[in-house]
């Protein structure tokens, strides 16, 4: 009797981190595939906790994607451990065992789909291809493709979001149905309210030796797009959204804007992300930033 492969796989918690486990999925289909979606703050503690329970050496492979996991070396520095995320500002550290593709790419879908055709040849239905492209296009926020947010939509606003997310489009993206068209125009009722609510903080700031058009806006759902209100609405050149509810800022620049945003983040509380993207906790540096901003 053949032994199918046993593969566990770490992965993000949003669009990009889906779409790469269902590659694995696509990549592996005779395999037993477990997987842990999670946050890089939450990284360590439910690993540790999984390693409680479990052998690394039970799997042929271990897949940890769309994760910056390099302060957890000590962990998963391990020969059946492949790390693939297109941070690359997450590349700060070598590892010694585990096989690593960290660089700076649109998404960690696309980036793993290159190595995985290179690797495994594997060959994508135009259905599951879609899917991938439509992932790509949000993660990257090139937004070239109108089914790109709605999809991110559909990820976010449907119960058991992951999983459900997986039984939907385990096949890739044959357009939306009628019940994931009335998520989506439910979706656009609540922007719609918070754009009239919610309050906004505005200022000019001297960043990277250039006076900016600075954006706040405190919202705890629908990030990228109040972040599109503030750039567009109010002619933001950077717009950052604050979630007290996980502590997180989230940054957004405008498309004409050359400012490296994980540059930004960095120096404010040591986030990540993209120039165009970033991420960080809500830390003292921040604060103090925000000061110098009024309330609109």
């Amino acid at each position: 009797m053949t032994k199918h492969k046993k593969i566990m796989v770490w992965t993000h918690w949003d669009l990009d981190g889906v779409l790469c486990y269902l590659l694995i999925k696509w990549t592996f289909p005779k395999a037993i595939i477990e997987y842990q979606a999670t946050t890089v703050q939450s990284f360590r503690n439910m690993y540790t906790t999984w390693l409680s329970k479990n052998n690394t050496e039970d799997y042929d492979k271990i897949f940890i994607m769309d994760l910056g996991v390099f302060e957890d070396k000590d962990l998963i520095d391990l020969e059946n451990v492949f790390i693939i995320d297109h941070h690359i500002g997450h590349d700060n550290t070598t590892y010694k065992k585990a096989k690593t593709i960290i660089k700076e790419y649109d998404s960690a879908g696309m980036l793993a789909y290159k190595l995985f055709k290179k690797l495994y040849n594997i060959q994508l239905t135009r259905a599951q291809l879609h899917l991938l492209l439509l992932s790509n296009d949000f993660d990257s926020y090139k937004l070239e493709h109108n089914d790109s947010n709605k999809l991110n939509i559909i990820f976010w606003d449907t119960t058991n979001k992951f999983e459900a997310f997986i039984k939907n489009f385990i096949n890739g993206f044959n357009g939306f149905s009628v019940q994931q068209h009335n998520i989506i125009k439910l979706h656009d009722i609540k922007l719609e309210k918070y754009r009239k609510e919610s309050e906004i903080f505005k200022g000019t700031v001297k960043i990277q030796g250039k006076d900016r058009c600075v954006c706040a806006i405190f919202a705890t759902e629908y990030i990228n797009e109040i972040a599109d209100i503030l750039l567009n609405d109010h002619s933001a050149e950077i717009a950052l959204v604050v979630n007290t509810k996980t502590n997180h800022v989230s940054y957004r620049r405008a498309k004409t804007s050359d400012i490296n945003l994980f540059e930004l983040a960095f120096k404010l509380a040591k986030g990540a992300g993209h120039e165009y993207s970033a991420g960080s906790e809500i830390s003292e540096n921040f604060i103090n930033f925000t000061k110098t901003l009024d309330k609109i």
